[in-house]
């Protein structure tokens, strides 16, 4: 089996050196590609070097000379840019599901898609609350595999555990006191509030379900098919996230709040700016219509405003906050 030749080491080196070295920002002189070259031992003509960077434009490569003195050679355009590198490392450290150990590695192979002088500005430093210490399972592997369940239309089986008072992992079980197996059909995955959640179908209960993924344990996919129906086949994943609550479900009703101008920024950051909004006194107020799920997490999102968020409509929203707040009072008597 024959080496490698001296011209392909030299063409292999050089697309090296401009990947790793150069960016829209900064080249290199011939004078410094000759010597790197040199200095690892392949001594070469200019003219080769001018024959070598056509055929890397030829494969693809965008490398452009900069106008400078002396002239430099760089690679103009990357897989990614600065500002999209250093949206995955901000996404990457913010990951609650991640531990300090992996998300390390990942920010570190993201740092190589840069240039050297591009990875000191991703030397960034993203600090995350109620990050995890310890993962029983791979959360992205999990989400992986729920990936492939809904490509080949199978369930999903797993178990499901929750934290005791004691801060311990404990299996659901049945009320006989067996592990409870869940075997459920996935129908999307969300990313919210820093984690991964699994919306599925339950058959028994004929509606939708909603599991986080890194507290799924034994996750396999299934033999048995997905369940087909008009609830699975027309399933709004994107609306049911914007109107759960830290993904947690209850009956769809239209609400109308009265808000006070001041709490309008948080409306906007829960529910977009597309919701519908008709100023009231002056301005002062605005009468909101947007689609929540009846449940007890959006009672605490609106108790948390106090008196400058008010629900209006339907009766029965506003009978349950009521009775919500009326349950939570009690329990400080």
């Amino acid at each position: 089996m024959g080496g490698v030749t001296k011209e392909r080491r030299r063409l292999l080196n050089l697309a090296r050196m401009l990947l790793e070295e150069t960016d829209a920002d900064r080249g290199l002189t011939m004078s410094e590609i000759v010597e790197r070259l040199e200095a690892a031992g392949i001594p070469c003509e200019r003219k080769s070097i001018y024959r070598d960077l056509a055929a890397l434009r030829d494969m693809g490569m965008d490398i452009q000379p900069y106008e400078r003195a002396p002239r430099q050679y760089g690679l103009a355009t990357r897989p990614f840019d600065l500002e999209e590198l250093s949206l995955m490392v901000d996404a990457v450290q913010s990951a609650r599901f991640l531990t300090d150990r992996r998300s390390s590695q990942l920010v570190k192979k993201i740092r190589g898609l840069a240039s050297t002088g591009q990875r000191e500005e991703l030397d960034r430093n993203v600090h995350v609350e109620g990050r995890l210490r310890d993962q029983a399972g791979s959360v992205l592997a999990s989400v992986d595999s729920i990936q492939v369940a809904m490509r080949r239309h199978r369930k999903v089986a797993f178990t499901y555990y929750d934290y005791t008072t004691e801060l311990k992992r404990a299996a659901r079980r049945d009320e006989d006191g067996k592990l409870k197996h869940y075997l459920e059909t996935p129908l999307r995955v969300v990313y919210s509030e820093g984690n991964y959640y699994l919306l599925a179908y339950n058959d028994k209960h004929e509606g939708i379900a909603v599991y986080r993924v890194d507290r799924m344990a034994r996750l396999r996919v299934a033999d048995e098919a997905a369940a087909t129906n008009d609830l699975t086949q027309d399933f709004d994943g994107t609306g049911f996230a914007n109107r759960s609550f830290s993904m947690y479900g209850g009956q769809t009703v239209t609400a109308t709040l009265l808000a006070d101008a001041q709490v309008m920024n948080a409306l906007v950051d829960r529910f977009g700016d597309e919701m519908a909004v008709v100023p009231v006194a002056g301005g002062a107020k605005a009468r909101v219509t947007v689609s929540v799920m009846d449940s007890p997490t959006f009672y605490g999102w609106v108790a948390q405003f106090g008196p400058r968020v008010k629900i209006e409509a339907p009766a029965g929203l506003a009978d349950g906050f009521r009775s919500w707040l009326t349950d939570t009072l009690v329990a400080y008597k």
